[in-house]
């Protein structure tokens, strides 16, 4: 966390904002290409979308790999 300056109040001054009073407040600053993180963050920090493509994604793989196991051990038992 960083102490960050923030305007209070302000008042205009023809068409430019003047800051009347300040504070400090922490924040958490995040680099300009990490947009989609804040997008995360603001939006509650989960994606249902992400959630369900790695989840299907680690099903089918393992579901590949039972596979491709059973195979195997069928050709292995054809040799002997």
């Amino acid at each position: 966390m960083t102490l960050v300056v923030v305007c209070d109040s302000y008042h205009m001054s023809g068409s430019t904002p003047v800051c009347d009073s300040t504070s400090l407040v922490e924040a958490a600053l995040l680099p300009p290409h990490a947009d989609s993180q804040l997008t995360l963050l603001l939006n509650g920090g989960f994606s249902i979308e992400a959630a369900q493509t790695g989840f299907f994604g680690v099903i089918s793989l393992w579901i590949a790999g039972i596979t491709v196991g059973l195979i195997i051990a069928q050709i292995r038992k054809l040799r002997v």
